[in-house]
């Protein structure tokens, strides 16, 4: 990592992992992502920082990081060990069978860790990697887009420069920390001004400085909680001109570190906590989101508070970035999916400016100058933003950190919301044919746009209901009876910003001779539901199935934190969607089903791409 984010680096990302091969064979792995031009240098780098290790081996530092992140993170799945979902169980079972790997259960492994971890040396680790670096049964591959006028480097090539990497000077690695706290000044900070406590459990803070605190407190998971603050505004308020750099500001400053740390040594910094903050600037709001365990809540919100004040920007971040991006666009359009979405983007933001697909022009008008002034603006002002916070929650131990970092934000108090970019999916009728690519494949995507109540929790669930009895009818046709297909997905999407709106989209792959006839079948299936109402029985399943996905669904910090979020944003009752989701699933029957039908899969107002392989000469 630390080599990639050098000027001119010889690779653009770089990974060594050791694990599973193919059963029952484990291996070694360098691997790394390069110019097209650079295969040589980047081996080479990769190697040499192979053969350094092999040389002089990892650091005492570097260990100490490790080993307080092995035991800080084994002490987490501890704590939290009654409530681990069946799936933890079942990956654990399965590599108990296939792998052999024991199942002493979490109590003893924990135990285990506090006993060994600690006593584990640097020159025990050092013989392990230079055990795994080894000339012999050494598979190099190198794979690259096939394109004219790309040559890649001969066998001969690529072992010349592992030849030559064992006769280079090197020098041991230097282990560089900045010393640093995280945050050198204690904001002041501001008092909570007003508190209520509103059905669900839920507290609510005003605080000084005008920000809106919400806290809910579960019991999903022992040590972890979740948070999300926004504000309203987001890259609508970007002029024309400066909105490139604002859509790409928190992917260059989030990654360009925060406050005294790059982003290489806020990863050191951080060893050992569990606390992750990541800014977001979004098309209609921005703000912050994250996560910590219960013991590492403070450098949470000394995190959230230097995302805010202490932004930086990183010229060799964005170099690497820019070099990353312009080659991935270089080879964005091999991929005939490509022109596939590219066209049914196109139709459904009815060619938005801001929503056409990034090309190497457009990465020429990003400027991480501006999208620094961007950001800085965005979070300048902290006095419209509500946060919500979710999980193993302690009122008094919140409250303190609460006023102090989140009481601390700038607050200007300016009058601002989101604008309307006039951002809709078109009416009426669309069909569009993407030739591309030699597989004898096509895909085909359908969609049904239109107004949407999205207030309504029935009509939410009512729409989700009716595309799950239509993937199911259409399933059985396509796959089971017509043989013409493996898979059909449909899914409903509902939106409220900027107005209220749905799209209900059905997308399968078949054979491109088959391809209308599919077409028409799913056609058929969609008259069939709005002539008569489904059976009572398929009825039922989708609806235990809805409950259950419910059941379990907001059994999980995020999941919860997400529906209250957007409840706050939308500025309607805290939870009651939540609450009346259950009510509004069992009241879903066939008739019900069909009304659905009938008014959200209009046939007057729908879209239609098809991809089908290039046609030959």
């Amino acid at each position: 990592a630390e080599i990639a984010r050098e000027p001119n680096p010889p690779f653009l990302q770089g990974s060594s992992s050791q694990g599973q091969l193919i059963r029952p064979l484990a291996a070694y792995f360098l691997s790394a992502s390069v110019l097209e031009t650079g295969v040589e240098r980047g081996l080479e780098s990769l190697f040499t920082e192979a053969e350094r290790v092999e040389r002089y081996g990892f650091t005492e530092s570097e260990l100490a990081r490790q080993k307080t992140n092995l035991l800080r993170g084994m002490e987490r799945s501890y704590t939290n060990r009654e409530n681990r979902d069946s799936g933890a169980f079942a990956r654990e079972y399965t590599r108990a069978f296939l792998n052999g790997e024991s199942i002493p259960g979490i109590e003893y492994e924990y135990a285990l860790y506090q006993r060994f971890v600690p006593e584990i040396s640097i020159d025990e680790v050092n013989r392990i990697g230079q055990n795994w670096i080894r000339d012999a049964n050494r598979v190099v591959v190198v794979a690259a887009p096939e394109k004219e006028g790309l040559v890649m480097p001969s066998e001969a090539d690529l072992a010349a420069v592992l030849t030559a990497v064992d006769d280079v000077e090197i020098t041991a690695y230097v282990d560089t920390v900045n010393d640093a706290p995280l945050l050198a000044a204690i904001p002041d900070g501001s008092e909570i001004v007003a508190t209520r406590t509103i059905e669900g459990d839920i507290t609510e803070w005003d605080l000084a400085n005008g920000i809106r605190v919400v806290l809910k407190p579960t019991d999903f998971d022992e040590d972890q909680v979740q948070f999300r603050g926004s504000s309203p505004g987001g890259t609508s308020l970007a002029t024309d001109e400066d909105y490139i750099a604002a859509s790409t500001a928190t992917t260059l400053i989030s990654n360009s570190g925060v406050g005294a740390f790059n982003a290489i040594d806020l990863d050191k910094v951080l060893a050992g906590k569990l606390a992750n903050v990541r800014p977001f600037i979004s098309t209609y709001d921005e703000g912050i989101t994250g996560n910590a365990s219960t013991a590492d809540l403070e450098t949470m919100f000394q995190l959230i508070y230097l995302r805010f004040t202490a932004p930086r920007a990183d010229d060799t971040l964005y170099e690497l970035w820019e070099a990353q991006t312009r080659q991935a666009l270089a080879n964005r359009d091999s991929n005939p999916a490509t022109a596939f979405n590219d066209a049914y983007n196109r139709i459904v933001t009815q060619d938005h400016p801001r929503q056409r697909p990034p090309t190497v022009a457009i990465l020429d008008q990003t400027d991480l100058y501006k999208s620094l002034s961007f950001y800085e603006d965005r979070f300048s002002d902290a006095s419209d933003y509500t946060f919500v916070f979710v999980g193993k929650i302690d009122v008094e131990v919140m409250r303190p950190l609460v006023e102090r970092y989140l009481g601390g934000l700038p607050s200007t108090g300016r009058d601002e919301t989101w604008r309307d970019i006039g951002l809709r999916a078109p009416s009426g009728v669309f069909t569009e044919t993407v030739y591309g690519g030699i597989e004898p494949r096509s895909q085909t995507r359908i969609a049904f746009t239109g107004p949407f109540d999205y207030g309504n929790q029935a009509e939410r669930t009512g729409i989700r209901a009716m595309a799950m009895v239509l993937e199911t009818r259409l399933r059985d046709r396509m796959r089971e009876e017509l043989g013409g297909t493996y898979s059909i997905n449909v899914g409903a999407n509902m939106n409220w910003q900027p107005v209220e709106s749905y799209t209900l989209s059905i997308a399968f792959g078949s054979d491109p001779d088959r391809s209308d006839e599919l077409v028409q079948a799913v056609f058929d299936g969609i008259e069939d539901l709005k002539s008569a109402p489904p059976d009572d029985a398929l009825v039922s399943d989708i609806r235990q199935a809805l409950l259950r996905s419910f059941e379990t669904g907001f059994q999980d910090n995020r999941a919860l934190l997400g529906q209250l979020a957007n409840d706050y944003q939308r500025g309607v009752t805290p939870g009651a969607s939540i609450r009346s989701y259950p009510a509004s699933a069992e009241a879903l029957s066939p008739a019900s089903i069909q009304e659905d039908a009938q008014q959200y899969l209009n046939l007057e107002n729908q879209i239609r791409v098809t991809l089908m392989p290039e046609l030959q000469p």
